[in-house]
């Protein structure tokens, strides 16, 4: 395991891919090895892992380039991520089957396991068939430039959850807002603080 072959392992300046392939999906069950690691310097990929129902032994984790969560079919919330503070690059979440809510994944259905990440670079949100809700993303404040893309979430009611983010893109990273074919949004409550898009405003 991880945690035997490198036990004093706390930091990983590159990449972390946990996962399989479409074709082949990875048959991982838990991530306990991993509970030493403090930082990813590179992007955290969960990919292809029908069997991995829970996050739980990445709790140390505070910090990563960017996080990606792609095809979690057995994934129910995000606990497990609860110390992540920062994302410097993007952050994707999409086909997820089960995904309701940002508030802790329940066979995804929710994102709560990201409360506590405040700073992240760019934020995509899509093809998530029964997400509900962006709840979990009480706490972020700061985007560092990247774009904010929230699409195809057939049963998203708003946006609350994004109530502290003030503008989209910078002068030195533009980014776009597009918000598009979320077929249950009937609001952009969430959207209120928002008050600068460096970048396309496409809403539809």
């Amino acid at each position: 395991t991880f945690a035997t072959n490198y036990p004093n392992c706390t930091k990983i300046s590159g990449y972390l891919t946990i996962g399989g392939t479409p074709q082949k999906p990875s048959d991982i069950h838990n991530l306990r090895g991993l509970g030493a690691l403090t930082s990813i310097g590179g992007y955290l990929s969960i990919v292809d892992t029908d069997d991995l129902r829970s996050l739980r032994g990445l709790e140390a984790i505070t910090s990563v380039q960017g996080l990606v969560i792609i095809r979690t079919g057995g994934l129910s919330d995000f606990r497990g991520l609860d110390a992540l503070t920062s994302v410097w690059g993007d952050d994707m979440v999409n086909d997820t089957e089960d995904l309701k809510s940002l508030s802790g994944l329940e066979a995804l259905r929710d994102l709560n396991g990201l409360a506590g990440l405040s700073r992240i670079g760019g934020l995509e949100i899509f093809s998530n068939d029964v997400l509900r809700s962006l709840s979990g993303l009480g706490a972020l404040t700061v985007f560092r430039g990247g774009s904010l893309i929230i699409k195809d979430n057939r049963t998203l009611r708003d946006l609350s959850g994004l109530d502290g983010i003030s503008s989209v893109g910078s002068e030195w990273a533009p980014g776009d807002l597009r918000i598009e074919h979320n077929e249950s949004l009937r609001s952009l409550r969430g959207l209120n603080a928002l008050t600068s898009v460096d970048g396309e405003n496409v809403i539809n």
